[in-house]
C-alpha cells in the first residue's frame, strides 16, 4: 500500500527532541553551575566568557564553545540562560559550555572588527579570530576542572564565522567544528552582497544597530535600539529614499563604519579578499560538519563555499556537509515541519460553482466519469497535485481513500476529490477524432467523490465545523481498476463543489434544504500538508 502525499516537498527536523521531564530552564539550574571569567588573550585585552560547569563531577566532560558577537546574555553567575547548546538534547548529554563575547563586543574589550581579516603578522600583537580561540581553549583546559582536554565549537550565521575561523592552525584540544550557515564572503554571496550588488534591505535593517560603535563594555540593556522606520512599506521606503547615499547622510552620517567601508570598496579589492577565510581552511586537524540550508536568504553561499574548500583544501579530512530544506538556521529554530505556507489556501465561492464537466450540456452525461479535467485544473478553486513522469506501469485495484485535513473559515463545506490519469504531452490524438480531441495532457478522470463535511464523524448527527480549526474529512472513494501507464502522471484535484451533478453546500451549517440564495457564503479552505498535519490518498498498488 502507498500515499501519493499531496505536497511536492515535506520538510523534515533534525537535532530536535522533546523531553517531559523538567523544563529545559530548570534543567540548567539544578544540573550546571554558571561562573563568569574574563580569559585574557596574548595581547592583554580580555574577552568575557561565561561557563556553565555541570554538577555531576563523577566524570570528566568536553567543553563546547559558541564565540558570538550577539551576545552571552544573561550577565551575572546568579543569571541563566534557559537552554543550553543548540538543541535540548546536548544539554542533557553533558558538556561544559562556554559562551563568549568576542573581540570588540559587548562585555569583552578591544575593538570589533567586521568579519576580521586573518592576520599575517608574528608575535604577541598579532591576533585575529583564530588567535583569540586558540588562547581561549588554552585558557579553558588548563583553568577548569573536570575537563577532558577535548573541544568543539559551533555557531550559526556570524558565529558560523567564528566557527570557521577555530580551524585555521586550530588549538591540539579542538576535535570538532561546527559552522552552520556560517558568513563567509561579504562581497559574492552571503548576506550583504551576492555577486557586487547590495542586498540593501538586510544591509540597512542589520547595522542599523549592529554597526553602532561600542566605545567600552557595554549590556544589552544600555545598547543600542534598531530605527523604527517611518513606513512599514519597505519598498516605499528605499524607493523613496532616493539612493544609497541618501540612506547613508540620512540616518549614519559616518558614525557606522560597515557603511563607510561599503562607499569606499565598491569592487573586489584587498579590503573584501580579506575578509574571506576559505583560502587559510587548509591543514584542517578537528573534524568539521558544515550545516546549512537551501532556502537559507541569508548565508546560503557560506554553508556551501565553506564545506568545498576544506574538501578541495584537505584531501581525506574528516568533512561532512548537512544541508536540508531550511530557511537560515531552520534546523534548530524551527521544528522543521514546514517553511512558508504549510497548506493550500484557496476561497471557494458557492455563488460560482466549479462544474462537474467542460462546455455545455442539456442533461448529466455519461461521459463525465472519464472526462477531461484540464478545465477544472485551471480554476483558482481547484487545488492540483500530481506525481512525477511514471517510470514504470502502476495498477491501482480496490478502494481508494481520501484522508484530508483541512480548515475553513465557514461552518460546513463539501470535498471533492478526484483521482485522474494524465496523458503524456506528446500522446496521439484518437483516429477518427470527431470531437477534435487533444490528448497530449489529457486529464482523464479515473474515480471522483464528494464528501458534505458535517457528516464527517456521522450521517446521524451532523457536526458543524469550527472556522479555522484544523479538522480531518476521510471518506472513501468508489473502488479502482486501472493502470496508470510508464509517461502519464497520477493526478488529484480537490475542490469544494461539483456543480451541477451535486448540489452547492453554503457553507454554513444548516438545513441546506432550506436554505435561501443569501445563505450561499464565500469560505477560505486550506488543505494541509506539513509533517504534522499531512493530508494524503490511501490506494493498493498490485504488484507484478
Amino acid at each position: 500500500m502507498k500515499r501519493f502525499i499531496l505536497s511536492a516537498l515535506l520538510l523534515f527536523s533534525v537535532f530536535t527532541a522533546s523531553f517531559a521531564q523538567e523544563t529545559d530552564s530548570a534543567y540548567v539550574r539544578s544540573h550546571y553551575t554558571k561562573i563568569e571569567r574574563q580569559i585574557v588573550m596574548r595581547d592583554g585585552v580580555k574577552l568575557f566568557t561565561s561557563i556553565y560547569l555541570p554538577k555531576d563531577q563523577t566524570k570528566k566532560y568536553p567543553f563546547l564553545i559558541s564565540r558570538t558577537p550577539y551576545t552571552v546574555a544573561p550577565y551575572g553567575e546568579d543569571k541563566y540562560k534557559l537552554s543550553l547548546g543548540t538543541f535540548p538534547a546536548l544539554m542533557r548529554e553533558g558538556f561544559i559550555f562556554v559562551y563568549q563575547d568576542v573581540r570588540g563586543k559587548w562585555m569583552s574589550e578591544g575593538t570589533f572588527e567586521d568579519v576580521r581579516p586573518q592576520t599575517t603578522q608574528k608575535g604577541n600583537k598579532a591576533i585575529d579570530e583564530s588567535t583569540d580561540t586558540y588562547d581561549t581553549i588554552d585558557w579553558l583546559v588548563k583553568n577548569i576542572q573536570n575537563n577532558n582536554g577535548k573541544a568543539g565549537i559551533s555557531g550559526i550565521s556570524y558565529p558560523g564565522f567564528y566557527s570557521t575561523t577555530s580551524l585555521p592552525n586550530a588549538h591540539p584540544a579542538l576535535k570538532a567544528v561546527s559552522p552552520q550557515a556560517p558568513v563567509t564572503d561579504w562581497y559574492m554571496g552571503d548576506d550583504f552582497h551576492h555577486r557586487g550588488v547590495l542586498f540593501l534591505n538586510d544591509a540597512f535593517k542589520f547595522m542599523t544597530t549592529f554597526g553602532v560603535p561600542r566605545p567600552k563594555p557595554i549590556t544589552p540593556d544600555k545598547g543600542p535600539r534598531g530605527i523604527k522606520l517611518p513606513i512599514k512599506d519597505d519598498y516605499r521606503f528605499y524607493l523613496e529614499a532616493g539612493s544609497v547615499k541618501n540612506l547613508k547622510d540620512k540616518y549614519f552620517a559616518d558614525s557606522i563604519k560597515f557603511w563607510n567601508d561599503l562607499f569606499k570598496h565598491p569592487n573586489l579589492d584587498t579590503f573584501w579578499k580579506a575578509r574571506v577565510i576559505l583560502p587559510h581552511l587548509t591543514n584542517v586537524k578537528p573534524a568539521v560538519m558544515v550545516v546549512g540550508g537551501f532556502f537559507d536568504a541569508e548565508d546560503a553561499y557560506g554553508t556551501f563555499a565553506t564545506y568545498k574548500a576544506i574538501e578541495k583544501q584537505n584531501p581525506g579530512a574528516n568533512n561532512i556537509l548537512v544541508a536540508g530544506p531550511w530557511f537560515h538556521g531552520g534546523w534548530v529554530r524551527s521544528d522543521g515541519s514546514y517553511f512558508g505556507d504549510s497548506w493550500d489556501e484557496y476561497v471557494s465561492d458557492p455563488n460560482a460553482p466549479v462544474p462537474y464537466q467542460d462546455g455545455v450540456q442539456d442533461k448529466r452525461t455519461r461521459e463525465y466519469m472519464i472526462d477531461d479535467q484540464r478545465f477544472a485544473a485551471r480554476r483558482p478553486d481547484v487545488k492540483v497535485y500530481q506525481t512525477d513522469v511514471l517510470t514504470e506501469d502502476i495498477t491501482l485495484t480496490g478502494p481508494v481513500l481520501a484522508n484530508l485535513v483541512v480548515s475553513t473559515t465557514g461552518t460546513d463545506a463539501d470535498y471533492v476529490v478526484k483521482l485522474i490519469d494524465v496523458y503524456p504531452e506528446d500522446a496521439p490524438n484518437p483516429v477518427p477524432n470527431p470531437k477534435n480531441l487533444i490528448m497530449g495532457g489529457y486529464q482523464m478522470l479515473v474515480r471522483g467523490e464528494i464528501m458534505r463535511g458535517k457528516y464527517r464523524n456521522s450521517f446521524e448527527k451532523p457536526e458543524a465545523f469550527v472556522p479555522n480549526t484544523i479538522t480531518k474529512v476521510n471518506y472513501p472513494l468508489p473502488d479502482v481498476a486501472h493502470t496508470f501507464k510508464k509517461g502519464h502522471k497520477i493526478m488529484i484535484q480537490i475542490q469544494n463543489s461539483w456543480f451541477s451533478l451535486a448540489d452547492r453546500n453554503p457553507q454554513k451549517f444548516m438545513d441546506i434544504y432550506q436554505a435561501q440564495p443569501s445563505d450561499f457564503q464565500k469560505a477560505t479552505h486550506k488543505i494541509y500538508h506539513d509533517v504534522n498535519n499531512s493530508s494524503f490518498i490511501t490506494v493498493n498498488v498490485l504488484k507484478p
